[in-house]
């Protein structure tokens, strides 16, 4: 199984503002996805404007669809516990509902199904009527996907397969665990060590500081480039 979790964010794949995409290609990717077993999810209303249809959004997620005539909210109930996940102003003109899913997980205001999870082919799909998913959704789908979590904080934070970095948008001492042991772990902006030799480290992060961290082969090299004196 591949441990991903791939967010489809809007309403085509190809980047361009005509909201359209190349089907065979788009659809190509997605199935290579799917064999590969990464989780996916869907936001809003993916693939209708290639030819504003719901069978386009159907060849695409592989999950039926009825529409949701508007105005509508953009949010929507979490069965879970009620809480209320998304936009809390403005309307939309339309809004989609999927159709048959494995299990509902969220409604909109109107009762109608908003956010849903579906076994198609080999993998897991997930829909959101909303494209503003909260942190606690987030974690939960990525537990579930078994993608590796650096740090359970609710701060912006980014990472490959040599760096970390976090912007604190809460103070606090930040726990990050990393995907492997590291030789050395070094912190880019102070120019240090913080620790040796394991896949686990802290940090002190006061508020609104941003921080970056080397984790990769060769950190006491690195660190020492750091720290000659620039020509």
């Amino acid at each position: 199984m591949l441990n991903a979790l791939v967010l489809v964010a809007a309403l085509s794949l190809n980047g361009s503002w005509d909201f359209r995409f190349e089907e065979d290609k788009t659809l190509e990717a997605v199935n290579k996805l799917r064999e590969r077993g990464a989780t996916l999810v869907w936001l809003y209303a993916p693939g209708y404007l290639n030819d504003n249809t719901l069978e386009s959004m159907k060849r695409l997620t592989g999950i039926e669809f009825a529409k949701v005539e508007g105005p509508v909210r953009m949010g929507l109930n979490v069965s879970e516990d009620g809480r209320w996940m998304g936009l809390t102003r403005g309307l939309a003109a339309q809004a989609f509902s999927p159709v048959n899913a494995d299990a509902v997980l969220g409604t909109y205001e109107n009762g109608m199904p908003a956010l849903s999870r579906s076994k198609v082919g080999d993998s897991i799909s997930y829909f959101s009527g909303t494209w503003q998913l909260d942190l606690e959704l987030v974690k939960a789908i990525e537990r579930e996907a078994g993608v590796h979590v650096y740090c359970d904080a609710n701060d912006p934070m980014e990472a490959n397969d040599a760096f970390f970095t976090l912007h604190a948008r809460n103070p606090g001492l930040k726990t990050v665990k990393l995907p492997r042991r590291a030789g050395a772990v070094v912190d880019v902006f102070n120019r240090r060590i913080v620790a040796r030799d394991t896949d686990t480290f802290a940090f002190d992060a006061p508020l609104h500081s941003t921080h970056l961290f080397y984790f990769g082969e060769g950190g006491d090299e690195l660190l020492a480039q750091l720290k000659r004196p620039a020509k």
